[in-house]
Order: structure tokens, then C-alpha cells, then sequence
């Protein structure tokens, strides 16, 4: 019998489990999933009973787990950290990323894609090797930017189902084909980005246009340190913005502000004007 491993982080690739499992996947195949996640314990909504909690820069207790298990095939799915040796060659080990590889390898290739501007990404799924998301691509499937991240998240589910199936119905028919990412030297990994990042003054917002200002809030959103403008007095977190062509009835953003009611706020950018639509104004202690 096939034995498959999933090894998630993110409520997204935890989804993708979920779903395989209500479409009774695993049955079909007779496969049985034993699911490793870190210890993000709101996924665990008793849906599976083969459940363990690890750390995400523990390779040994992963091993230790799959091993116990007998398992063939280790899918890592929005996992942050790196996986070594052994694992890596013991085990088939595939990870999924939210990128057309090459392009957007390493960290926050989401963040990294929305605020560059691009409009359509991919899902991939590639054969993991000691490198940095450098692997033969199994599938590979174009995917929208439109929208909002949880809009985004949705979306990798919904690919990542399809292509999760399609590799495991090619393991079990022998018919695996995998392709080398080209231009690899051309496409270095991005580094993960930071916390702080996502932190404005004023006057860095002033230079930025709309668009650079929609983009670098919608990527910002949940689970990710919000979109952040500083003043003195402290800081809005902001998640949701419009674009606003004037002053008019709304009070304007500037290194002294401390207004607690964010709906009546707007801040100056190169083309105009924002408003907040969504967002929260933290006092400095």
C-alpha cells in the first residue's frame, strides 16, 4: 500500500488535505495520509485521527515520524524551513510553491510577486533536492493575483488539489514526468521578507503611488505583518484601502496623527489620495 505523508504550514496547504480527504482521495488510491503539521493547533478540527505536531526546523522528528509510518511520499506543502538530509533522499519528497518556478523561488513568493505588480502567477509542484526550491517540476498550473490574499489562498487550494491528485494518480500508473527548471542562475531565491518591511513613515508613503500602495496592502494582509504607516504617537495597521480623489470630509495622515477612528482617514500618495477602508490605529506604549 502507498503511504503518503503531508508536512503543512499555512491554512491553505492544511485545506488541501481536507478537501483530498471529503473527495474520499485516499480511499480511491488506498492511500492513508498520515498529516504533520507545526504546532498551528486551531488546524486540528479532529478530521483526521493521524495527526502529530512538530517543529518546523526539526528534520530529525519528521524523519522519525515518517519512518514509523513506512512512508513512500512526503509532500511539504507551505512549509517555511529548510528539509535536509536524509530526508530528502530517503523519502520522494515534493513541495508546492506559489510561483512559476523558476521565477519567485525562496521565501514570501506570494508578498514578493503582488507587490512587484505581477498579475498571474502559478502553482508548482517539484521534486525537492538540497537546494533552495530548485527541483524537476512535476505540474505546474497558471494561477490569478487578482483579488485579495484570502481570495489568493483560495485559489492555491483549489490548483493544489488538482495537481496533488494528478501526481499521486501518476505514481500509482508509473507514468511520472518531471522537467529541470531552466535559467536557474538567471531566477536566485528571494529572501523571506521582514517585519520590518511592512513599516512607513509618512513621507515614505508620500513617494509610493496608488497602485504601489493597493498591492503592498493586500499582500500584507493576514497572516502576514500588516501594511504599517508610523507617526509619533504610534501606528495604522491597515488592511484594506480605496482610492480617494480629494480631501473632502476626511482628515489627512501626517507624523503627528493619533486618530483613533480610521474611517475618516486618508493619506497623500504621488497620484492622490487614500482612504482606509479597513484597518486599526495601536497607541505607542
Amino acid at each position: 500500500m502507498l503511504k503518503v505523508a503531508f508536512i503543512v504550514y499555512r491554512k491553505w496547504a492544511y485545506d488541501i488535505v481536507l478537501n483530498l480527504e471529503k473527495e474520499s482521495f485516499f480511499k480511491l488510491f488506498n492511500i492513508t495520509p498520515i498529516i504533520i503539521t507545526t504546532k498551528e493547533r486551531e488546524f486540528n478540527d479532529e478530521s483526521f485521527s493521524n495527526l502529530f505536531f512538530v517543529e518546523g526546523k526539526n528534520n530529525d522528528q519528521i524523519e522519525a515520524i515518517l519512518s514509523a509510518n513506512d512512508i513512500h511520499i512526503a509532500f511539504f506543502y507551505g512549509w517555511s524551513w529548510m528539509v535536509k538530509e536524509p530526508l530528502i533522499s530517503k523519502y520522494m519528497c515534493i513541495c508546492l510553491h506559489p510561483s512559476p518556478l523558476p521565477k519567485y523561488r525562496g521565501g514570501s513568493p506570494i508578498q514578493n510577486q503582488i507587490i512587484a505588480g505581477e498579475k498571474e502567477s502559478a502553482v508548482s509542484l517539484f521534486v525537492m533536492k538540497a537546494g533552495i526550491d530548485d527541483g524537476d517540476i512535476l505540474k505546474q498550473k497558471k494561477m490569478s493575483l487578482n483579488g485579495s490574499l484570502q481570495d489568493i489562498f483560495y485559489r492555491i487550494t483549489e490548483i493544489g488539489v488538482i495537481l496533488t491528485k494528478e501526481v499521486l494518480h501518476d505514481v500509482i500508473h508509473n507514468c511520472i514526468v518531471t522537467h529541470p527548471q531552466e535559467n536557474l542562475d538567471m531566477n536566485p531565491p528571494h529572501k523571506r521578507r521582514t517585519k520590518d518591511q511592512s513599516i512607513f513613515t509618512v513621507q515614505a508613503v508620500n513617494n509610493l503611488s496608488y497602485g504601489d500602495i493597493f498591492n503592498l496592502v493586500r499582500a500584507l494582509d493576514v497572516p502576514y505583518p500588516n501594511f504599517e504607516i508610523t507617526t509619533a504617537h504610534g501606528s495604522y495597521y491597515i488592511n484594506e484601502v480605496s482610492y480617494h480623489a480629494s480631501l473632502d470630509n476626511f482628515m489627512l495622515i501626517n507624523e503627528a496623527s493619533n486618530t483613533q477612528d480610521v474611517s475618516c482617514l486618508i493619506f497623500k500618495v504621488s497620484d492622490g489620495f487614500v482612504r482606509i477602508s479597513r484597518g486599526r490605529f495601536v497607541e505607542n506604549n
